[in-house]
């Protein structure tokens, strides 16, 4: 490329060519007993996971069968990665159109005696599923993108429904229980906290309480506020 257009972003192509466009690979993806295979092509599977590079092209039997299994992962949720994949966005909500959701309350405000809808909740859950997927298969974009959707909707509406799986797949640095804690003290209200006790797993109850715990260099100050809080994760090329 002529060295003018080098950095223009206009000129500069980011994803995969179809260069082998009838290259295929499939995923075995189950939960609970139930299995489904969805093919991708292998180009794209290659392109955002290094993991799924890894393995499609090693001497193993993902590479030898051209097969790969997505064990304890609801088939929902891997669709939505392969959306992603081919879209670099995925279908948010389960509703028919957003107009569907505005009718029914999802993103609007809750008022002081109203909880989060079926379809709020079943939204931050399938959220927070993929982002965990992602990171299993180190997609670090798309774990970006899953966590600026994630904080958009929190300033609009809270959930609680999600923290419980949010911790229990993740490790005790992961910007994911960040956020939940963030969620938790600055976007529950307090009915909200009293009423979905059942939601909060120890681990998240024990890191609330340390962030809400006065610093003990200015003594008038909170450990953390949420404007310092960056719940992103570094991304390489991908």
């Amino acid at each position: 490329m002529a060295d003018q257009f080098s950095s223009n972003p206009r000129f500069v192509w980011e994803g995969p060519e179809f260069k082998e466009p009838v290259e295929l690979v499939a995923f075995v993806v189950g939960k609970d007993g139930v299995e489904e295979t969805i093919p991708v092509h292998k180009e794209h599977a290659c392109y955002y996971s290094p993991v799924l590079k890894a393995a499609f092209t090693s001497s193993f039997v993902e590479g030898q069968t051209q097969t790969y299994r997505v064990e304890d992962t609801d088939p929902d949720i891997f669709r939505l990665l392969i959306q992603w994949f081919y879209k670099q966005t995925f279908k948010h909500s389960t509703a028919n159109s957003a107009e569907s959701i505005i009718e029914e309350q999802s993103i609007v405000e809750v008022s002081e005696a109203e909880f989060p809808s079926a379809e709020i909740d079943s939204m931050y859950l399938n959220m927070v599923k993929l982002w965990i997927l992602a990171e299993r298969l180190i997609i670090p974009r798309l774990q970006n993108f899953i966590m600026d959707s994630l904080v958009e909707m929190s300033e609009e509406s809270w959930s609680t429904l999600w923290m419980a799986t949010a911790y229990e797949s993740t490790s005790s640095d992961s910007p994911l229980r960040r956020f939940a804690v963030d969620v938790l003290l600055y976007q529950v209200p307090a009915y909200g906290k009293k009423q979905c006790q059942n939601h909060f797993p120890r681990e998240l109850l024990v890191d609330l309480a340390c962030g809400a715990t006065l610093s003990s260099k200015s003594g008038s100050r909170y450990v953390h506020t949420r404007l310092t809080r960056d719940y992103m994760v570094p991304e390489g090329s991908s």
